[in-house]
């Protein structure tokens, strides 16, 4: 099957990045090595339609098509969040504005995809992460960084 003669052809290639700074805001991808801890900067928060998601960003790139303005994309690896706290006792759950979340680590998310491509647009917010290795396997709790915009911008 041949493409019609009005057809335009996409772009194959891109721009890629190790960090972009956008509105102040500093975004780097993670490191490649699993054994390694990822920056803050590549822990984001995004928003796909009505759902919030958290994830880590493995790659940034940039895609110029002839006729249209640049688009930012993020290839983000997203975390399996747990509807249970680690703890005995939820010290959060009283401070639902903090936004903590607790997530599986190394575990494939429940959705489409463990890896998806988005516009960076839909990234909202960063995270800042930290490990609890007592539970078994180890789980990561997020902390949304939304107030920091105020304070960088």
């Amino acid at each position: 099957m041949s493409a019609p003669p009005s057809a335009r052809y996409l772009t194959a290639r891109a721009t890629y990045y190790r960090y972009v700074i956008l509105n102040g805001q500093q975004y780097t991808t993670a490191p490649r090595d699993s054994e390694t801890r990822a920056s803050n900067a590549s822990l984001v928060k995004a928003q796909l339609n009505d759902k919030l998601l958290y994830g880590e960003i493995t790659s940034i790139f940039e895609h110029l098509q002839q006729g249209y303005p640049p688009f930012l994309f993020a290839e983000i690896r997203w975390f399996k969040t747990l509807q249970d706290c680690p703890l005995e006792t939820d010290v959060w759950a009283d401070f639902p504005e903090l936004d903590v979340q607790f997530h599986a680590r190394d575990v494939e998310a429940e959705f489409d995809a463990r890896y998806a491509v988005i516009l960076f647009e839909k990234i909202v917010y960063h995270l800042a992460q930290g490990i609890f290795p007592r539970t078994d396997p180890p789980q990561w709790i997020t902390i949304t960084l939304d107030k920091m915009s105020a304070i960088v911008s």
